[in-house]
This record gives C-alpha cells, sequence and structure tokens, in this order.
C-alpha cells in the first residue's frame, strides 16, 4: 500500500500507511503572529460508508524553527511506523469545551489585525522531485505561509506537494493564496521544505524546475 515517509533534518520520523485513510496530510503553517516561527502537523482521515468518520494525527503541532527542514517521499509500498492518536488520546481526561455559534471569519480576521506581530516576515525554501529549489518570503502585505503534501484515495497513484503565502483577507474572500511551488509526486519522488530565517540570502522566488509552479491560481486541484 503507499505510503509517505517523513523525516526531520534527515532523521526519520514517523511513516504513515494510507490504507484505510480517504485523506493523509502532512502539513506545515507559520503565520507572524508566532510564536513559533512554525509547526508540522501529520494527519489523516476516513470516514467509511455507515461508519463513523475516524480522525488520527501521528505529529500535533510540532515546533519548527529556522534551518529546520522536512522532507516528504511518497513510497509505493510501505507500513506506519507507528499509531496515529485520537483527539481523546492526545488530550486525555479534557472534557470537550461548550459549543458555542462560530465568529463570524470577517470578525476573526479584524481581531487577528489587532494582535501584535512576533515576526515582520518569514521565509522558506521548497525543493522538487528533480532538486530545484525556490526560496520565498512573506510580502508586506501577507500574514503566513503553508506546506502541504496531500494524498487522497481518489488518486491513489500520486500525492500532491506544494508551497503558498496567504494575506488575512483572503480568509474573507475565500481566495487562493500566492502559490510559489506545486507539484504532482510519483513513488518514490520527494519533497523537502525548509524554515529559513527572513533575512536569508537570495529569497528570489524564482522557481526554475520545468514543473508546474502557479501564482495565485484561481482553482487548486484537491
Amino acid at each position: 500500500m503507499p505510503a509517505l515517509s517523513v523525516t526531520l533534518n534527515g532523521e526519520d520520523l514517523v511513516t504513515v500507511a494510507t490504507d484505510g485513510f480517504d485523506v493523509i496530510d502532512v502539513g506545515i503553517s507559520g503565520d507572524l503572529l508566532g510564536p513559533q516561527h512554525a509547526t508540522l502537523r501529520i494527519s489523516g482521515g476516513s470516514h467509511p460508508d455507515g461508519q463513523a468518520f475516524r480522525y488520527l494525527i501521528w505529529e500535533n503541532e510540532r515546533t519548527l524553527v529556522p534551518g529546520d527542514f522536512v522532507r516528504v517521499v511518497f513510497l509505493a509500498k510501505g507500513t506506519s511506523s507507528r499509531p496515529g492518536k485520537t483527539i481523546e488520546e492526545l488530550y486525555p481526561g479534557k472534557e470537550p469545551s461548550p459549543k458555542e455559534p462560530f465568529a463570524r471569519v470577517e470578525d476573526v480576521v479584524r481581531e487577528l489585525k489587532r494582535r501584535p506581530k512576533a515576526f515582520e516576515s518569514l521565509a522558506f525554501e521548497f525543493t522538487d522531485p528533480d532538486g530545484a529549489t525556490v526560496r520565498a518570503s512573506t510580502s508586506p502585505n501577507e500574514h503566513g505561509y503553508a506546506f502541504t503534501v496531500l494524498w487522497n484515495s481518489h488518486r491513489p497513484e500520486r500525492a500532491r506537494a506544494s508551497a503558498h503565502t496567504y494575506t488575512l483577507d483572503s480568509l474573507i474572500t475565500k481566495e487562493n493564496g500566492k502559490y510559489h511551488a506545486e507539484v504532482k509526486l510519483a513513488f518514490g519522488q520527494r519533497a523537502t521544505f525548509k524554515v529559513l530565517a527572513p533575512n536569508s540570502a537570495l529569497l528570489t522566488d524564482t522557481y526554475t524546475s520545468p514543473l508546474r509552479a502557479q501564482h495565485g491560481a484561481a482553482k487548486r486541484e484537491r
């Protein structure tokens, strides 16, 4: 069965097999409010017909600092190196919070804009399966970035890796952010994301790979 193998700074972190899941997601995100430069989350979910939704987490908001790099390899065959955990297992004994009406997105964004920034900008490096790289940082009007490797059962023979930056206002308009890189991973291929210090040299935002790199695309493939 296909699997995603994840390393952190060259050391094995976890391998997650896709068997029994609809989606496996490896995600790194960071925003100007901090306090961390970035966090790593690895999770998977499934909703079999007639059965309860299942959601497991292998890494839960693991802190990353400048210099850390995460590599994801899409394996044709692999087994999970350790079991994922449910929310209840991650937070044993915690009583569920009372359900409250969801706040309007506009109100949430307005509150976030009021908060003091921990960073003036954030930067990253993305390396595609060919070894070509793009370095980019958030622009003055942008709020954060995200790196994702996503596998879903509708296209089990591939995974999608991407890196983008976004503004707070895009959360209201539901627009996609600025995609600095996007590639499809075949079996045996990999993508690497490195957290950079904001003043890293050569932040050119120039993607040299022949693979697709899209900026501000209106629609993303799921």
